[in-house]
């Protein structure tokens, strides 16, 4: 039997069901190791010099997930607030998800940090989310 080739679509997170289709389809991102990162910003906002529009951002970031057979799933985020990538936390063991008062998004490789983004460890506000397993 063929094995089924992992999917080209991306998959938004714009309700509370795409959460949790995103954490059990991802594995919650257990026994993750973050292999790309890469930010883009491709404009800024016409007649406001040196003001940048947060929609021409994006950060993309690639996790070898090892729980799922060594899947990639890569989450593209944009119009990034805030953002935070450790360069020395490579394995997680956790990620989670949520939505913040306003609306955006928060992705966090710690549980912990949908409370309190004062602990040294990733995470991204943004505000819009997709993913794909490729």
């Amino acid at each position: 039997m063929a094995e089924k080739a992992p999917s080209t679509q991306f998959s938004f997170i714009e309700h509370e069901r795409d959460i949790r289709h995103f954490l059990k389809h991802t594995n919650g991102l257990h026994d993750g190791y973050l292999i790309g990162v890469q930010y883009t910003h491709s404009g800024h906002s016409p007649g406001n010099p040196g003001i940048t529009d947060l929609l021409h951002n994006t950060l993309t970031l690639q996790i070898l997930v090892t729980s799922l057979c060594d899947a990639v799933v890569e989450l593209v985020f944009q119009g990034i607030a805030e953002w935070r990538i450790k360069d020395d936390q490579w394995d997680m063991t956790d990620a989670a998800l949520s939505f913040t008062k306003d609306g955006a998004i928060l992705w966090a490789d710690d549980v912990s940090l949908l409370h309190d983004r004062s602990l040294d460890r990733s995470y991204v506000v943004a505000q819009s989310m997709k993913w794909r397993m490729k």
